[in-house]
């Protein structure tokens, strides 16, 4: 058996890519997140107006739930930042 020599075919930028990628994923994730936490409380008007039966009361619990995982999410995002 002959052995060939090792070689790495992965380009040498791919590391930097890669957290590129990441970096791209996680401030448009915190956008989101941010905005969210911005949107989410308008439902709960609709909801308390009317009044909160079981059904609305889990729907209720869910949105506040919801928006405090957006909150914790995009809260160190910076919209002046781009």
């Amino acid at each position: 058996m002959s052995s060939l020599p090792y070689t790495d075919n992965q380009p040498s930028g791919n590391h930097s890519t890669i957290q590129a990628v990441i970096k791209y994923g996680v401030r448009h994730t915190k956008v989101a997140m941010f905005w969210s936490a911005i949107i989410l409380p308008v439902g709960y008007l609709p909801l308390l107006i009317g009044g909160l039966t079981t059904t609305e009361t889990t729907v209720f619990i869910a949105l506040m739930i919801s928006n405090a995982i957006a909150l914790c999410i995009g809260h160190d995002y910076q919209p002046s930042n781009p």
